[in-house]
């Protein structure tokens, strides 16, 4: 039998155990700003991911939203800094509310807030009933008036539930188009794009912004790159480089919306397409640029 001194120790050890509080894992927001376009990923099924956004008394923002594919459905709603849910893309019984399980909305799921109150932060946050690729377009009018649209500041790549799977461009030279300043893209992280699948970014008159897409083939293998302006007047930029950095093909939208092209694969590995403002023939009021682009392997 278990002696007196022994069971004692067990019982307070049992209540020392259900005396520790319970600590969930916290998700950390990603600060957004009004006119930012940003790409992210959900990698969970009911998973969610949080945004933050500071606006001041008598601004309103919006928020639409793109998946990608044919069946990922998100629900998005913001939380007022102190007051709870204040706008959401769902209609219930209980027009606000953010209960669990979320009733996934759409495709495209999107609110409109009225005038807001408070100053602060807004949480933004986003549902998923399936891993997959979805973007988020800000917009805002500050309570001046001033009116400003989703690409209106730089593309960002949104979070992941887990570690990303591209890699960063390492040491990788600068390239550029003759007669003016070269781009460095030794900073670069590429964001992985499904075979087939577009995908959408934005670059901004005064704004450096160089995004990148990465790409897997094999050697001797055929990649078709369809390159299309959406929006705006900026001149766009395109190179595409192997895993060692060697420039394969460049290009550019000077005059044209879109093109399509095709080269062979050199060898086999990540290819990584750059998009970046090129500043040939500028117009005389430039305005923020959206673009698409697709990469389809052997097609």
């Amino acid at each position: 039998m278990i002696s007196l001194k022994r069971l004692v120790t067990l019982i307070l050890l049992l209540v020392c155990l259900v005396a520790i509080p319970f600590v969930s894992a916290q998700v950390v927001p990603t600060p957004l700003q009004c006119g930012q376009i940003l790409a992210a990923e959900a990698t969970q099924r009911f998973g969610e991911q949080k945004y933050t956004i500071s606006l001041a008394p008598g601004d309103a923002f919006s928020v639409s939203s793109e998946t990608v594919g044919d069946y990922m459905r998100i629900s998005v709603f913001v939380e007022a800094p102190t007051t709870g849910v204040v706008a959401a893309s769902y209609n219930s019984n209980h027009r606000y509310a953010a209960s669990w399980p979320p009733q996934y909305n759409t495709d495209a799921a999107s609110f409109e807030t009225s005038i807001l109150s408070e100053r602060g932060n807004y949480t933004i946050t986003v549902r998923a009933n399936s891993p997959g690729l979805y973007t988020l377009f800000v917009g805002c009018v500050l309570s001046d008036g001033t009116v400003i649209s989703p690409g209106d500041v730089a593309t960002v790549q949104g979070p992941t539930a887990e570690a990303p799977t591209s890699t960063p461009v390492s040491a990788a030279p600068a390239f550029g188009f003759a007669g003016l300043a070269p781009v460095d893209f030794g900073s670069l992280v590429p964001f992985s794009i499904p075979a087939g699948v577009p995908m959408t970014g934005g670059v901004t008159p005064s704004g450096g912004e160089i995004l990148g897409y990465l790409v897997n083939g094999n050697e001797g293998e055929v990649l078709e790159l369809h390159f299309t302006r959406l929006s705006g007047n900026l001149n766009l930029g395109l190179i595409v480089l192997s895993q060692s950095n060697e420039l394969v093909f460049q290009a550019s939208l000077i005059t044209t919306n879109n093109f399509t092209t095709q080269l062979t694969l050199p060898s086999t590995g990540d290819y990584t397409v750059g998009v970046f403002r090129v500043d040939l023939l500028p117009p005389e009021a430039p305005q923020p640029t959206t673009f698409q682009i697709q990469a389809v392997v052997n097609p």
